[in-house]
């Protein structure tokens, strides 16, 4: 995804603050994002990384759980390879629907996410685009590798789909409010900062407030 530190001629953009590199992180000069900007889905090692060790913790969970001796053995020592046991299987649901939904998203042959001048579609969430004017607030969601998403407040209820399971998503609440919308911006064959720098941008431009810096 090109950006620079030349206005384009002849397009829509927006400017960005510049990236820090690592001798110069400040008076960083602007670059200019041309609009509109479409992300397809990508799939990453991270993904198959996670499948592979959800199936492992899987297979190790049933060991643990069907070993589990019901003789000899202390009600304390009993609880506690359970409790071991199913703490392994609810880490292995988690990986193995972070690599599935990942395979899902890869096969989508189209941009899963869209910025232009009038809003934003999240083809993996939402049916519609949603205009700027109905976002209200918007949150950028960091993990220790980085941008991971932008939580959109809303000006009213919306129907839309939440996996907790996509890249991005991990650290979000599991169950979503009818206000609001999460837009993970990992996994996808655009910078997550520039996806979240454009979000961030315009919902301000649009009378929106964001409610940290840009990353």
């Amino acid at each position: 995804m090109a950006t620079n530190s030349t206005r384009p001629v002849g397009e829509t953009v927006i400017e960005i603050p510049g990236e820090p590199g690592f001798l110069k992180t400040v008076d960083l000069p602007p670059q200019f994002l041309p609009l509109p900007l479409k992300a397809g889905a990508r799939f990453q090692p991270l993904a198959a990384l996670s499948g592979l060790l959800g199936l492992f913790l899987l297979f190790g969970a049933m060991m643990v759980l069907v070993g589990i001796p019901l003789t000899d053995q202390s009600i304390w020592a009993i609880a506690g390879m359970s409790a071991a046991g199913l703490f392994m299987a609810a880490a292995a649901i988690c990986f193995t629907g972070a690599a599935l939904t990942a395979i899902v998203d890869d096969s989508r042959r189209y941009p899963v996410l869209v910025i232009d001048e009038p809003g934003i579609w999240d083809k993996r969430s939402v049916q519609a685009p949603l205009a700027w004017s109905d976002t209200a607030h918007a949150k950028v969601v960091y993990t220790k590798v980085g941008v991971a998403g932008v939580q959109l407040k809303l000006r009213h209820t919306i129907e839309a789909s939440h996996n907790p399971f996509r890249l991005g998503t991990l650290g979000f609440s599991w169950r979503r409010r009818p206000d609001e919308l999460y837009v993970s911006v990992m996994g996808l064959d655009a910078k997550p900062r520039l996806l979240a720098l454009a979000i961030t941008t315009m919902v301000q431009r649009n009378g929106g407030a964001i409610a940290t810096k840009h990353p």
